[in-house]
């Protein structure tokens, strides 16, 4: 069979190929071909070296900036435009199994590790807070028991002294009155300065011991229900707003650093190798089993994945992959060992 011959005949393949006979079938061959693999020693079905290039292949840095990066950081611009108009609230996407679950994650006794939280009451940024909160209840307080300035104090007695000799009482009353204040401020400052680091610490000490008690267990579970009733698009920063952008790229320079990380890749290693190790004798289906798996219905995905199967199977590619396998099939067929045979043979081709 001539060249010009081997090239009609690949085209003609193909097209069957592409024909609307096994578009009504690709759906059953994809079944037929799944069980077969199902029924395949996983051993055979990965090649441990060409899956490692794979990977790396995958999980390089160039990959990773190149593909990875760009494809999450667009998913997750499109997800927080498409949350922004959702007013649904997060429990509608939450099943009851699964808010019982969380309830009970966020009831359990020790969520809290103690080493967090003391860690947290060393910020310095949690003792300034403190010493705010504490200022201004102090300072509310004083007001309300300085003597000068309380309705119950001296104003009060004044109101009730002869208007004779008032003015003069009355000047040095309010004199004392400034002195006392700018007295009392900075002492309630130095006060609170001293308790602050006292106080933070023993709310870590209370945060650690008490979260275990119903009323704190009650609190967290309340939390999570007002959280799982907010909108979507409240929780959902818009795709121009900062916080969205802030978070969107350090979750994507997250996602890149740990895809890229040889950790990463060092445990994956260790994973497929475990799993070869303990499978790789059972058949896909024996394997899917022991891990609670099954695979999807073959032909609705079939059907779904059929217009780039159709694109692949005309490719010259796959042209040029048929025709080496008819020259090969040719090459390998039986001769007669004479010419006259193998001119039969084309004569007839």
């Amino acid at each position: 069979m001539d060249e010009r011959t081997r090239t009609r005949l690949a085209a003609r393949i193909q097209q069957v190929l592409l024909d609307q006979t096994l578009r009504a079938e690709w759906g059953k061959l994809c079944a037929q071909a799944l069980a077969e693999i199902l029924r395949t020693p996983v051993r055979k079905l990965v090649d441990r070296a060409k899956l490692g290039a794979a990977l790396d292949a995958v999980l390089s840095r160039e990959s990773v900036e190149q593909w990875s990066l760009p494809m999450a950081r667009a998913l997750a611009v499109l997800g927080t435009t498409r949350l922004q108009n959702r007013a649904e609230p997060i429990e509608r996407f939450v099943p009851p199994s699964a808010r019982q679950n969380l309830e009970a994650l966020v009831g359990l006794p020790e969520i809290l590790p103690p080493s967090l939280v003391q860690e947290l009451a060393q910020d310095p940024a949690i003792e300034a807070l403190l010493q705010d909160v504490l200022f201004e209840a102090l300072k509310q307080f004083s007001n309300k028991v300085n003597p000068f300035t309380a309705e119950w104090g001296l104003p009060a007695l004044m109101k009730h002294l002869p208007p004779f000799g008032f003015g003069a009482l009355k000047s040095g009353f309010d004199a004392r009155k400034a002195e006392f204040e700018d007295r009392m401020e900075p002492e309630i400052r130095k006060f609170v300065q001293g308790f602050s680091r006292k106080g933070v610490q023993r709310l870590a000490e209370l945060m650690v011991r008490k979260q275990k008690e119903p009323e704190l267990v009650a609190l967290r579970v309340r939390v999570l229900g007002l959280l799982l009733a907010r909108p979507l698009g409240e929780l959902s920063p818009g795709p121009d707003d900062p916080r969205a952008k802030l978070a969107i790229d350090a979750g994507a320079e997250i996602l890149g650093q740990a895809l890229g990380d040889a950790l990463l890749r060092s445990e994956l290693d260790e994973i497929i190798d475990a799993a070869l190790s303990r499978h790789g004798d059972s058949t896909l289906s024996a394997m899917l089993d022991e891990l609670g798996m099954s695979p999807p219905a073959p032909a609705v995905l079939a059907e779904a994945c059929w217009p780039i199967a159709e694109i692949a199977l005309g490719t010259e590619a796959v042209r040029h992959a048929i025709e080496h396998a008819i020259a090969e099939a040719l090459a390998e067929e039986p001769s007669d060992g004479s010419a006259d045979g193998n001119k039969e043979l084309g004569a007839k081709d």
